[in-house]
């Protein structure tokens, strides 16, 4: 699975970033379940979110979601910070 996301850096100049997660022996299916797996270890450790209905932007870190994969054959790829 690969992320680009094209826009305009704080400066306004053109910026292009990409991120990258690779899955082997069939494990790719998981990957669209790990924020709910993330989110439920992070409710179950004691930290609910706060309640009512909201965005899920920012309930979780990145590491938080990959953590939830640990033990299946999933790996971030690290690509290039920014490509201009």
């Amino acid at each position: 699975m690969y992320v680009k996301l094209e826009g305009l850096d704080p400066a306004g100049a053109p910026l292009k970033l990409l991120w990258q997660v690779l899955a082997g022996d069939n494990h790719g299916p998981y990957i669209p379940c790990a924020p709910a797996i993330a989110l439920t270890h992070k409710i179950a450790a004691g930290a609910p979110p706060p309640p009512g209905a909201m965005p899920c932007m920012g309930l979780l870190t990145l590491d938080e979601i990959l953590d939830a994969l640990q033990g299946l054959r999933v790996r971030e790829v690290a690509p290039p910070t920014s490509l201009r």
